[in-house]
């Protein structure tokens, strides 16, 4: 019987399909090193446990954010920032407000200290915490703080920067020493679209009494109310004619 060659690009078929085996096998080899270097690894309890975040940690952990952007209020020549900032402590300690900085840049910077100052800024009704708690934030827990910015023209930045200082113990026991630090928020945009209502005297006649006037120790700019989700001021500049 007389064999027949085989014909050349036969031969180079032939010889190819062992490497092409292997390089397949390779791959799906090499696949399922991946899947299973990404796999998640179990975690022991321990690690689980061990908090990300300690008692004096890195700065930055007070959130605070805008309950609305303030749009300017004018009297007598002057204008106003009026708005609140509610502040959430996301430290794993109770920190405690020191210091408060509204940076309008050459039209005005308000620096805010003391324990007596700072707490006539920040709303804490009794129903919420006990009295001489106001500046202090237990972990998870929020404080509303009132700004009442006063300017010397009817002129007002475009944006205002806040700087919230604060310390928080470093140690485990109630006389360990207490870091200080601080959070720097990102720029408040002022709401310059609304133009302004002009108003006048509600009442006329003589003897009228314009009290309790708008403030931010009064009254009025403290009530406030929750609906749909969202927290209102309706009170912010409200005034009791006697």
């Amino acid at each position: 019987m007389r064999l027949r060659p085989i014909p050349t690009r036969a031969r180079y078929r032939t010889r190819r399909l062992p490497l092409v085996l292997l390089t397949l096998l390779s791959t799906i080899v090499g696949l399922g090193a991946l899947a299973s270097k990404a796999r998640p690894q179990s975690q022991s309890q321990s690690e689980l446990d061990t908090p990300l975040a300690t008692p004096g940690g890195p700065p930055g952990l007070l959130k605070a954010e805008p309950i609305w952007l303030p749009a300017p209020m004018f009297v007598q020549g002057k204008a106003y920032l009026v708005y609140e900032l509610l502040v959430t402590n996301f430290q794993t300690a109770p920190v405690t407000l020191d210091s408060l900085l509204a940076d309008g840049g050459p039209m005005g910077i308000f620096r805010f200290e003391g324990t007596d100052t700072l707490k006539s800024m920040v709303d804490l009704p009794p129903r919420y915490a006990a009295a001489g708690q106001e500046l202090s934030i237990e972990p998870l827990q929020t404080r509303l703080l009132l700004f009442w910015l006063p300017f010397a023209s009817e002129r007002v930045p475009p944006r205002v920067m806040h700087t919230i200082g604060y310390s928080v113990s470093s140690g485990t026991s109630s006389f360990g020493e207490r870091r200080r630090m601080k959070a720097v928020i990102e720029p408040m945009p002022i709401d310059y679209k609304a133009a302004p209502v002009i108003i006048g005297p509600p009442l006329r006649g003589n003897n009228w009494l314009a009290a309790n006037a708008p403030s931010n120790t009064s009254g009025h700019r403290r009530a406030f109310m929750v609906a749909d989700g969202q927290v209102y001021f309706p009170e912010r500049f409200a005034i009791d004619f006697v």
